[in-house]
């Protein structure tokens, strides 16, 4: 199984790609081909051009949650590839995903609604577990286990009429079950890094987690930092790769304590 960053926060040394703030992440897996997030822009289009990956051919297009910065290259897929490639390309995701989201007056949300996704893909929306082929499981709405994460809203989300605090349930990420244990790919970890983590053992019945890739929501030093950082060297995780949203200063904090390694667009996986 192959992981490629197209789009990251940041770019690699020596690469001819570019960096915006965002996530998207291409999964390939012998026929399995699976987009995770698309960024905020086409970026994540040209970069997969430069690297020779024909985003035409994936299967499945999963968006880990409903923030711009992981869907508002909705729209340059879309007009890139037209009905008739998206047709046989089925989107996934929480059905919150669509809810309108803002950040105070700013909207922060999916640029296209259910509604016109629905006229190119074919949309499948979900809290629970769904397989996408063998090995990989979209994990759907995952549980709040442990309390020193997801405590604080970001923004708001309009739900029945109501305005009401954004704890982003929509959030979720990618479980990969190898031959001696399980992957995480996760686009910004809204719910939790340690949850998902918990979750995705769950589902597989994995008892070891081989690596993790993705956004895990960690700002500078903080309680939730401190016991994230607990949780992750207790599981002795061989390959972390924070991204995206884990700023310089929270990696750094987790550096000290554990073996996370550097990310940046144009980073390829190749997890077994």
């Amino acid at each position: 199984m192959k992981v490629t960053v197209l789009c990251d926060n940041y770019a690699r040394y020596s690469q001819r790609l570019k960096a915006e703030h965002g996530a998207s992440y291409y999964i390939e897996d012998g026929d399995t081909r699976i987009l995770l997030d698309t960024g905020s822009s086409d970026l994540f289009l040209e970069n997969a051009e430069k690297l020779d990956i024909d985003l035409s051919r994936i299967q499945y297009l999963v968006l880990s949650h409903g923030h711009w910065d992981h869907t508002d290259g909705l729209v340059a897929f879309t007009k890139k590839f037209g009905v008739d490639v998206c047709k046989n390309i089925t989107l996934i995701t929480h059905p919150q995903a669509f809810l309108p989201k803002y950040d105070e007056d700013r909207y922060i949300g999916c640029p296209l609604s259910l509604e016109e996704l629905s006229q190119y893909f074919q949309v499948k929306l979900t809290t629970d577990p769904l397989i996408l082929a063998p090995g990989f499981t979209y994990l759907g709405q995952i549980p709040r286990r442990f309390d020193f994460e997801n405590k604080t809203p970001l923004g708001t989300t309009v739900k029945d009429g109501q305005t009401i605090d954004d704890y982003l349930y929509d959030d979720s990420a990618i479980a990969y079950q190898s031959g001696n244990g399980v992957y995480v790919i996760t686009g910004c970890s809204h719910s939790g890094i340690c949850n998902i983590t918990e979750y995705a053992k769950d589902l597989t019945g994995a008892t070891r987690v081989l690596g993790i890739v993705g956004g895990f929501h960690l700002h500078g030093r903080s309680e939730q930092l401190a016991k994230a950082t607990a949780y992750l060297k207790q599981e002795q995780i061989p390959e972390l790769y924070p991204a995206h949203c884990t700023s310089y200063e929270a990696r750094f904090a987790m550096k000290e304590e554990i073996p996370i390694k550097e990310l940046g667009v144009g980073l390829i996986l190749d997890w077994r």
